[in-house]
């Protein structure tokens, strides 16, 4: 009987996956007003599309993509021009942590690419996911992006994640 239990228990054994995520957020920019020449905090839509690779429990790496869906005006912060963003694409290799079962913190560097100008930029990120059935996932996503020299975002939204776990798990839980 104490034989049974000992498979389990190696068949539940931790191994790295992949995991793919759709995201749905909220931008904020501090962009400007065209007409009125102010300062306004504008909200685009943008979808996030992820790949990670989990390789320890509690660390993971990924390739984080962003594609905002809307156009806007933004001052830089170097010299003072307006800069119109006609729907930018950004990529980023992001380094993932994982302190508790629920919550990620991500940090990563990349570039927002743009019909008129390409731009560097950093970023940190939060998500606290509940795990569903079917190793599927649901999460809420805040993330702080930083364009070098040019505009900040915060991001705030809803994701929802596939984990890719590999079939050397489901050969163990077949064989017992």
């Amino acid at each position: 009987m104490s034989a049974q239990e000992h498979k389990e228990k190696e068949s539940e054994k931790w191994q790295p996956y992949h995991r793919i995520s759709l995201s749905m957020l909220n931008g904020h920019i501090p962009a400007i007003n065209t007409v009125s020449g102010k300062f306004k905090n504008t909200i685009v839509p943008i979808w996030g599309v992820d790949y990670d690779y989990w390789f320890r429990p509690n660390w993971g790496i990924g390739l984080h993509n962003d594609w905002t869906l809307q156009q806007f005006n933004v001052v830089k912060e170097e010299g003072g021009a307006i800069v119109e963003r006609s729907r930018p694409f950004s990529m980023s290799l992001t380094a993932l942590y994982k302190p508790t079962e629920h919550l990620v913190f991500t940090i990563g560097a990349g570039k927002e690419w743009e019909q008129s100008e390409h731009l560097g930029l950093i970023n940190l990120g939060l998500e606290y996911g509940w795990e569903l059935p079917k190793d599927w996932e649901l999460s809420i996503n805040g993330k702080y992006e930083k364009k070098l020299s040019v505009y900040t975002t915060w991001m705030f939204g809803l994701g929802v994640s596939k984990k890719l776990v590999s079939s050397a798990k489901s050969i163990a839980h077949t064989s017992n």
